[in-house]
């Protein structure tokens, strides 16, 4: 019943938000659909330009300051009389949490964009093993030793002991919830 009742009240909400629309909201909205993307028209704008480097008058060009590390520089302008002076800055902040977190490092991509799966082979590729259940497989090598006596490395993508006990718990309770509820 709560959850009948919810629904259409829901319902109401956004059949009058629909219908509450005025000419002019649906003039913005013709226009907003009748020019290109937003987006693309800034990026074409944008792409002949080159950047103005931090602590460079920006007089002219307020929006054309160059990215740091992570955040964008921004124009920051002083006004002496009747001439005004601008020059791209950086915050306080950006640059508290830019010297904080440092390069942003790039995370290493797989050499053909696929995982190592379960099981297989992962001795050349220690870190790209797939996930599991919930937690990612780990790279786990043995030492063998052939008839001859040479020792070789057998590699494989495994779940720990401790991961599969964890995942093993979630499913016994998710079972066990289902069982009480009646699902």
């Amino acid at each position: 019943m709560k959850f009948s009742l919810f629904f259409s009240v829901f319902f109401l909400a956004v059949l009058h938000a629909c219908l509450s629309e005025s000419e002019i909201d649906l003039e913005d909205e013709e226009h907003f659909m009748s020019s290109d993307s937003f987006l693309s028209e800034i990026q074409d704008e944008s792409r002949g330009k080159t950047c103005i480097e931090r602590n460079k008058e920006c007089t002219n060009d307020r929006h054309g300051c160059c990215r740091g590390k992570i955040f964008k520089d921004k124009c920051t302008c002083v006004k002496s009389g009747k001439t005004e002076k601008c020059v791209c800055t950086q915050k306080k902040w950006a640059k508290i949490i830019e010297s904080y977190i440092g390069d942003i490092p790039a995370l290493p991509k797989p050499v053909d964009d696929k995982c190592v799966p379960k099981h297989a082979d992962c001795s050349k590729r220690k870190d790209d093993c797939c996930k599991g259940g919930i937690f990612k497989y780990q790279c786990k090598c043995y030492d063998m030793y052939d008839d001859d006596g040479e020792k070789t490395d057998l590699c494989g993508c495994v779940s720990p002991v401790e991961h599969q006990a964890i995942e093993g718990a979630l499913r016994i309770a998710k079972k066990l919830i289902g069982d009480r509820w009646g699902r």
